[in-house]
């Protein structure tokens, strides 16, 4: 919506019976009178009307200066949410099954056997498993100082 401002017709036919002349509300960039169509127009620069109706609310949360207070106020309702959706049950508190127990030890989040590690080792040298390995192969030298003994 273009910004809006007062203009006032000189015409004969917008004249009131005062002699005074008819001011109008226009868009900034009106070059004739809506009215009797006459060019003699003249804006009055008493105000401009950019944004009419009502104001949007406000939320002086995330307008304040402190950091702690507008972050707050942008992450409660994600937080909110993931209370609300979160799984019930607790799992320190749910005894598996053996099954259970078995299945989550397979799969990439369970160590690897030595002999899966020397396989790596052979397969591709610098991978990460291979560097492990190595170090732990290692001996870390240690002097301990200011012990007696």
């Amino acid at each position: 919506m273009k910004p809006r401002a007062d203009f006032a017709c000189l015409s004969k036919k917008c004249r009131t019976d005062e002699g005074e002349a008819t001011v109008y509300e226009l868009p900034i960039d009106a070059k004739v009178c809506p009215v009797c169509a006459s060019k003699r127009i003249q804006r009055l620069y008493n105000k401009i009307a950019v944004l009419r109706g009502a104001q949007p609310d406000r939320d002086p949360r995330l307008t304040s200066s402190s950091h702690l207070v507008r972050s707050t106020a942008l992450l409660t309702p994600g937080f909110d949410h993931a209370d609300a959706v979160k799984p019930s049950g607790d799992l320190a508190t749910h005894s598996f099954s053996a099954s259970e127990v078995d299945g989550m030890t397979q799969g990439k989040g369970r160590p690897m056997t030595q002999m899966e590690l020397a396989r790596a080792r052979r397969q591709d040298p610098r991978s990460a498993a291979s560097f492990i390995a190595a170090q732990a192969g290692r001996r870390i030298h240690t002097q301990v100082v200011g012990r007696d003994g």
